[in-house]
C-alpha cells in the first residue's frame, strides 16, 4: 500500500506509543557520485545481485518487526514510487506468464509493508530529510536507515536494526545508535560519539554528546555512526531549532548531540558485515560480496580474481 504524505508539526511522544512501529529512509539524495546513471535510475534502484539497495533495507525493516515504511524521497524520483507499489499491468503479467514465485517474492517482502511518501523538496542535509517525516511517525519512536549503509547477516543472525529496536525499547532511551569503531584516519568521515565512561567492545555505551566530522586530533572517540538509528520524536524539537552546521546544513547529528543533555541516548555495535554502498567501489564489494555467499557463483568468481591477479603480475613484469 502507498500513501503520499506531506510534512508537518508531529513532534513530542504520545500517551502509550513507545513502540517502534515506524521505519524512515532518506532517499531524496541525487547520487552524483553515480552520474551518470543516477540521471535516470535512482541510486536506490542500483542492485546488488538482483535485488535494489532499497530492497535489502526494506528486507531488514521487517526482520525488526517493522511494518510502516516513510521514504523521504524527491519529486524527480518517481521511480522508488514505482518499484514499491508495482503497477497492475506487471502483476498481471507475471502472473500470465507462470512467474508466480517472483511475485510470491515481492509478496513476502515488500507486499508486507505499508509505505508513505513525502518529499524534501530542497537538499539542506540529513537532519531536514529526517524532519520531513515528522508527521508521518505519529509521535512514536521511530527507526532511521540511511539507504547507503548495506548489512549481510549470518543465516539465523539477529539483524542490527532488530538489536537496536530491542535495546531502545527496553531501555526507553532518546535514542538508540549503532556505531563501529574506526582507524583514527577515519573519523573525520563520519558522525563521532563522545562516551559518558570507559566504552567496552561489544557492550552499549551511554552517549555524552557527538559532533559531526571532527578533525582527527578533536575527535572524542573512535565509535563511529553508521546509519542505523532509532530515534524518539523529541528530535524533532531540536531538528526545527537546529541551525546549520557541518557543510552548511542541517545535521541530524547536531540534534543527538543535544538529546544527549536531556536524557538517555546510547550508541552499540552490531552484528553483520556492512558496506558503504554510496560509493561505486562500495557497491561493488558488496556485490561481490552477496554473489560469494553463493555457492553457485563462488567457482566463477574464483576464476576471474585468479585471472585478474595474474594478469595483474603480468602487467608488472
Amino acid at each position: 500500500m502507498l500513501r503520499k504524505h506531506y510534512a508537518g508539526k508531529g513532534e513530542g511522544p504520545l500517551p502509550g506509543l513507545r513502540k517502534v512501529r515506524t521505519a524512515v529512509i532518506p532517499v531524496a539524495g541525487l547520487g552524483t557520485r553515480f552520474l551518470p546513471i543516477t540521471k535516470s535510475v535512482p541510486k536506490e534502484l542500483l542492485p546488488v545481485l538482483s535485488r535494489p539497495t532499497l530492497h535489502l533495507i526494506c528486507e531488514e525493516i521487517l526482520s525488526a518487526g517493522i511494518r510502516n515504511v516513510v521514504l523521504v524521497s524527491s519529486p524527480s524520483k518517481g521511480a522508488l514510487e514505482d518499484y514499491i507499489s508495482p503497477k497492475r499491468v506487471l502483476r498481471e503479467h507475471l502472473r500470465k506468464a507462470g512467474k508466480d514465485e517472483l511475485l510470491a517474492g515481492w509478496k513476502r517482502s515488500l507486499g508486507r509493508l505499508s509505505f508513505r511518501v513525502v518529499y524534501q523538496r530542497r537538499p539542506r542535509g540529513l537532519g531536514h530529510a529526517v524532519l520531513q517525516a515528522a508527521r508521518a511517525v505519529k509521535g512514536a519512536p521511530f527507526a532511521l536507515l540511511l539507504p547507503d549503509e548495506i548489512f549481510f547477516h549470518a543465516p539465523g543472525e539477529q539483524t542490527g536494526l532488530a538489536k537496536l529496536v530491542h535495546l531502545h525499547e527496553r531501555e526507553e532511551a532518546l535514542a538508540t545508535i549503532a556505531v563501529k569503531k574506526v582507524p583514527a584516519a577515519d573519523v573525520s568521515r563520519y558522525g563521532i560519539v563522545r562516551p559518558a565512561g570507559a566504552a567496552r567492545p561489544g557492550r552499549p555505551m551511554l552517549a555524552a554528546g557527538m559532533v559531526e566530522k571532527p578533525e582527527t586530533r578533536a575527535a572524542p572517540s573512535r565509535y563511529a555512526i553508521i546509519g542505523r538509528y532509532v530515534i524518539d520524536p523529541a528530535v524533532f524539537g531540536e531538528l526545527r531549532r537546529a541551525r546549520p552546521g557541518a557543510g552548511g546544513e542541517i545535521q541530524l547529528t547536531d540534534a543527538l548531540d543535544s538529546l544527549c543533555r536531556k536524557g538517555k541516548v546510547l550508541a552499540t555495535e552490531v552484528p553483520g558485515v556492512r558496506f558503504d554502498t554510496g560509493v561505486p567501489l562500495g557497491l561493488v564489494k558488496a556485490n561481490l560480496y552477496a554473489a560469494w555467499q553463493n555457492p553457485r557463483h563462488r567457482t566463477e568468481l574464483k576464476a576471474l580474481l585468479h585471472t585478474l591477479e595474474k594478469s595483474a603480475r603480468q602487467g608488472h613484469r
